[in-house]
């Protein structure tokens, strides 16, 4: 009887330590500004997503994941990239032949976005030939 009171108090202490907040993924940027030029593996290829700040690209860049990504993980000032010149720095410190999945505006509601076709994604998609990289966003 009491190792079973013992578990239940257990099991309740551990409940209420455990953060009810939702689990966010953290950016891939700091730890591709660490990495050598074409080091960087992924398990699950990562996930670029473009969206536009005073009407310029910002891309933002993680690490594959079975799931959408929230507004605030996209929109992440910490994580942007602001520039293309940076998105192809940061594009070659992958292993050549990595995925790189593109996704144009937010994908939060499950619903497509804008053009894929948009000229940001034709151009990620000619920098992913230039690197190696295989593109994945038509």
């Amino acid at each position: 009887m009491l190792a079973r009171i013992s578990f239940f108090l257990c099991l309740f202490l551990f409940l209420m330590a455990v953060d009810s907040q939702p689990v966010y993924s953290q950016g891939l940027k700091s730890e591709l500004e660490r990495s050598a030029p074409k080091q960087t593996k992924c398990f699950k290829g990562v996930e670029l997503y473009c969206w536009k700040l005073d009407g310029k690209p910002v891309y933002t860049i993680f690490h594959g994941t079975n799931r959408l990504k929230t507004e605030q993980e996209i929109h992440n000032p910490k994580e942007a990239i602001k520039s293309f010149s940076e998105l192809e720095k940061l594009l070659g410190k992958l292993a050549p032949g990595e995925y790189v999945f593109f996704t144009s505006g937010t994908q939060t509601s499950g619903k497509p976005t804008p053009s894929a076709k948009s000229e940001e994604s034709v151009a990620v998609k000619n920098l992913c030939v230039k690197l190696g990289l295989n593109y994945g966003g038509d």
